[in-house]
């Protein structure tokens, strides 16, 4: 987004929220391919909304290694503030404001987990798999929040 974007001071910490979602989700399968730019008519290049975002740790057998390292870890055990302090650096942005967006992405999942299992609910009808991914949004959340923030 610094070298290409037309707006790097607003994406890059779109991207970065995009990152720390991701893991706060539970999503092992956040691969680069899942994120786009949108060009607009007058030249603007922009980072696209977020899609293909999927609680991939709320089914067995699945892979937990993150597919994009999240500033050199791989895995969630390997999270915590140093790597936060380096992931900000590579962001370019500061820690506190890393910090600060951290808190933000979780606290907004927090506050909209059970309304959007709700609403998938209403649209799709009871699943068991609803219930495990709010179990697994929840954990996940706080775990990101844990570790990162420490």
């Amino acid at each position: 987004m610094r070298r290409f974007g037309t707006d790097p001071g607003t994406d890059t910490p779109l991207l970065f929220r995009w990152a720390v979602a991701n893991l706060a989700v539970g999503n092992r399968d956040a691969h680069a391919k899942n994120l786009s730019l949108l060009r607009s008519a007058d030249g603007s290049v922009r980072v696209a909304p977020a899609y293909d975002v999927v609680c991939t740790m709320a089914y067995k057998n699945l892979d937990t290694v993150l597919p994009l390292s999240f500033a050199g870890a791989l895995h969630v055990s390997q999270l915590h503030p140093s790597v936060l302090r380096k992931a900000a650096r590579a962001f370019g942005m500061t820690p506190a404001l890393a910090k600060e967006l951290v808190a933000d992405v979780c606290d907004r999942i927090d506050a909209t987990r059970d309304d959007a299992l709700h609403a998938v609910e209403r649209l799709a009808g009871p699943h068991a798999v609803l219930t495990s991914i709010g179990v697994v949004v929840e954990a996940t959340t706080a775990e990101t929040r844990r570790r990162l923030l420490g």
